[in-house]
């Protein structure tokens, strides 16, 4: 009887614990789902907010800006716009004793911004990421302007290969020419005749195989692969030829005064066109950088300032610019 009760007494208690453990386990399903919609909610406002400006100076326009990249612009609304520049072009580009990057391209490309409201900020890169080339094949773009690390190059010539690739400012410098330099104690180099000789060139500059190649009144003049040697800069074209590692190098002047000044190189030969205009500005053909250059160009030569820069002495212990005329 108390058995029988007591399993009686079981039986309901059981069941009614199974429907307190039915409502229970709906109000853990309903809590569970809210979490789970708490927390998408959560994940989409951390997304919008990692996608919004932090207050930097700087930040990105959607694509489809015209200039062939995602244009930069400061807090302050304005366009920002980068120029590569180098170290290793005498007056125009160089370090100082401090260490500080230097040269007549920075007064000009100040003077020039200034006058044309862009607001310009220098990038130094490698040389060979405005303008590349490999031994005995076309010139190429280099991968920094095409790519879009900055918007223009500084200090570039135009020649036949470089037109097919990038657009180009008003000239300010004139062109240079090209020669062949050897050691000062060499007697046996003939520039009229290069077969079999082996010859340096800086990479990706206007002084190249290429324009070797077209002088016809040089025998020889198609160099053998084996028989081009490319270095990254002017500072290892002396090098080369002191070690014997080539027979001449083919460069221009402004790269070779201080060596033939110091007796350690000679020029052989002539000069050689190698330039379709002077020094400028190199940017992609899709970009507006040009047009705003060559604006702000136009108002320095005509006030006056870019007489001033050119006349300067500021930058002549590290040799001459050769400015083109203003022609105000």
């Amino acid at each position: 009887m108390n058995g029988a009760e007591g399993a009686t007494g079981s039986t309901v208690n059981l069941a009614g614990g199974n429907n307190g453990g039915q409502v229970n386990s709906r109000l853990l399903l309903i809590l569970i789902a809210v979490l789970g919609v708490v927390a998408i909610i959560g994940l989409i406002l951390a997304a919008v907010a990692l996608g919004r400006p932090t207050g930097t100076s700087v930040t990105v326009q959607p694509a489809g800006s015209g200039d062939g990249s995602a244009a930069k612009v400061s807090q302050s609304g304005k366009r920002i716009w980068s120029i590569e520049i180098g170290h290793d072009y005498g007056a125009f580009e160089y370090i100082d004793d401090e260490g500080y990057l230097q040269g007549f391209n920075f007064d000009l490309i100040k003077a020039v911004c200034d006058a044309a409201d862009m607001d310009c900020r220098t990038v130094w890169d490698k040389y060979s990421n405005c303008m590349n080339s490999e031994a005995g094949e076309h010139s190429m773009g280099g991968q920094g302007l095409l790519d879009g690390w900055y918007d223009a190059c500084m200090g570039w010539v135009p020649t036949i290969g470089r037109t097919h690739v990038f657009s180009f400012a008003q000239s300010y410098g004139k062109p240079t020419m090209a020669q062949f330099y050897v050691k000062n104690d060499d007697v046996t180099f003939n520039p009229s005749d290069i077969t079999g000789k082996k010859i340096g060139f800086i990479d990706g500059w206007a002084y190249d195989e290429k324009c070797v190649a077209k002088q016809k009144s040089i025998t020889g003049s198609t160099l053998d692969r084996a028989n081009i040697v490319h270095v990254s800069s002017p500072t290892e074209l002396i090098p080369m030829i002191t070690n014997g590692k080539v027979d001449a190098v083919f460069t221009g002047e402004e790269n070779m005064k201080t060596a033939v000044k110091d007796g350690i190189v000679k020029k052989s030969g002539g000069d050689i066109s190698c330039m379709l205009g002077g020094v400028a500005v190199m940017a992609r053909k899709d970009s507006s950088f040009i047009a705003l250059w060559n604006e702000g160009f136009r108002k320095i030569k005509a006030n006056g300032e870019f007489d001033k820069l050119c006349d300067s002495d500021k930058h002549s212990s590290k040799g001459t610019v050769d400015c083109v005329p203003s022609m105000k």
